[in-house]
């Protein structure tokens, strides 16, 4: 607190609490899965894992970074991806 000058709230909200909110959805999703579609095999778990990662970078990307963040990445990284996959 006393070297950056940030309020101990702030910071466990943003080091703690954005995170776990934001993987909260991937955790129950991950949870249901393994419960009414257990994984026989190992390619299984790995489709599984497959199918339910998409939830948690969506999570992590509304919840964790502020739309001026969620632009500036787009912007950087996401439009060049696009285009190199001729997606844009």
């Amino acid at each position: 607190r006393r070297t950056l000058k940030i309020p101990m709230r702030s910071y466990a909200l943003a080091v703690w609490g954005r995170p776990i909110l934001a993987a909260a959805p991937f955790a129950l999703l991950t949870f249901l899965v393994e419960k009414y579609w257990a994984a026989s095999h190992l390619l299984l778990f790995f489709v599984q894992v497959t199918l339910v990662l998409p939830l948690a970078l969506a999570g992590f990307w509304y919840v964790c970074f502020t739309r001026a963040e969620r632009q500036e990445y787009a912007a950087h990284y996401l439009q060049p991806m696009m285009k190199a996959l001729r997606l844009a």
